[in-house]
């Protein structure tokens, strides 16, 4: 066994061992010390001992050389993920500001109200809500469309259950808007 294969296990087997006790950011730095440490070729020495992406290895070398270290970065729920600012995917509305006011327009015409409180749903699927949304340039998926529909009060009806009921009346949808626009008055 050569020098640089018992080091290699040596370190697998320490990182192995402190893993479970550090987060995402101190794990990252204990790899980039690592690649410091062994100098050249020290990262992807890094990447392979503590099985790391070469760029989490860079990124660890670099949060080692700051100047302080930052509070303890593990949460009030005791979770261990670490996260710069801003990190992660923006809000689809922070993406489209528009989103609400052409999810509105299109289920506009396919809402139903409940004449005992106010309460609106739509009949449309997420899916033909996520389609007619390109017809307003915003690409989105129904998982956004479900979620901004709950955030706006909307609540899903099932076209099944409008067959169960039977007919409506022609004027039973007026009826509810009337109701909704005189309760929110």
């Amino acid at each position: 066994m050569s020098i640089h294969s018992e080091t290699k296990e040596f370190i697998t087997q320490l990182h192995d061992r402190f893993e479970p006790f550090l987060d995402e950011k101190q794990s990252r730095i204990f790899a980039g010390i690592i690649a410091d440490l062994y100098g050249h070729g020290g990262i992807a020495f890094a990447a392979s001992t503590c099985n790391k992406a070469r760029n989490t290895v860079v990124a660890g070398i670099k949060d080692s050389h700051e100047p302080q270290p930052e509070e303890s970065s593990i949460t009030q729920s005791g979770s261990k993920r670490v996260r710069r600012a801003g990190g992660g995917r923006p809000a689809a509305q922070d993406k489209n500001p528009e989103l609400d006011e052409a999810i509105e327009k299109i289920v506009g015409a396919s809402t139903y109200g409940d004449p005992e409180r106010v309460l609106v749903w739509t009949t449309l699927s997420l899916r033909k809500i996520s389609d007619l949304l390109e017809q307003y340039g915003i690409q989105t998926n129904r998982n956004v469309v479900a979620k901004r529909l709950k955030a706006l009060g909307y609540s899903k009806q099932q076209n099944q259950k409008n067959a169960q009921v039977g007919k409506s009346h022609p004027d039973r949808n007026a009826q509810f808007e009337f109701i909704n626009k005189t309760t929110t008055e």
